[in-house]
């Protein structure tokens, strides 16, 4: 959207429309584009349905531990990591050096900033065999009262990952130590994908010709993944036949 930008901000008589022509500004600009990009990216792979702590968890862990390998290769000035970057350098009269301390210190910061924000996460080493409830590793403490439950309900690793781990675990619900558990670390809403989802269909509901003061049953039906069976429902409801006596001479 560069030149697009330029064009547009040249049209308005923008003071900020020379900065785009500018190759240190540009420079400056490209790899928090990168890095962005990668970011954007990763937030849309974590909203949807069934989303949940251990999934998020290792999406986050993920982008953590590129930053370093970033950092190593600016520092070695190798930026194939962050192709905008790349390709800016090469078609621009700059050079990485001009800005490479300043990149070096930026990935520093956001490390920093993650760690602080997002830190080691202990629960998602708590709760590791809810991602993989065949694992033969468990602390001490779980082994007491959880592999012999997880291995006598599975014995087949490919049957577990066939389905999301909310079906599996539902499997399991009569054992009380599974179950709670695991819906400690499953339950809970780790993004606001789905109290967003719910607002825009409520939205959707609550218009001016359909303003009802109650709209939960028709919200549950929206928001239900079930499909209905509408034959079995149709079926169970008569036409409404010729009423008797209708005329009456």
């Amino acid at each position: 959207m560069r030149a697009e930008v330029e064009i547009f901000l040249n049209e308005k008589k923008h003071a900020l429309a020379s900065r785009l022509a500018e190759p240190r500004w540009l420079l400056k600009l490209a790899y928090p584009t990168d890095i962005f990009t990668v970011l954007n990216m990763r937030t849309i792979s974590m909203q949807g349905t069934e989303k949940t702590h251990l999934f998020v968890s290792e999406k986050l862990k993920a982008f953590k531990a590129k930053l370093r390998p970033w950092k190593g290769k600016i520092e070695r000035g190798k930026t194939a990591s962050l192709p905008r970057l790349n390709l800016f350098l090469e078609d621009e009269d700059v050079t990485l050096v001009d800005e490479q301390s300043v990149i070096v210190k930026y990935l520093e910061k956001l490390s920093e900033e993650f760690d602080r924000y997002i830190p080691d996460e202990e629960l998602h080493e708590k709760y590791k065999w809810g991602a993989d409830p065949l694992m033969s590793t468990l602390k001490t403490s779980q082994k007491r009262s959880l592999p012999s439950q997880i291995c006598k309900r599975s014995s087949s690793r490919c049957n577990m990952m066939k389905q999301s781990l909310a079906v599996f675990w539902t499997t399991v619900k009569e054992k009380p130590v599974l179950g709670s558990e695991a819906v400690k670390v499953l339950l809970p809403f780790v993004t606001t994908y789905l109290c967003g989802s719910g607002f825009a269909y409520l939205a959707a509901i609550k218009t001016k010709s359909r303003n009802w003061l109650q709209p939960e049953h028709a919200l549950r039906v929206a928001l239900s993944t079930t499909e209905p069976r509408m034959e079995k429902l149709t079926s169970e409801i008569l036409a409404q036949g010729p009423h008797e006596n209708q005329f009456i001479s």
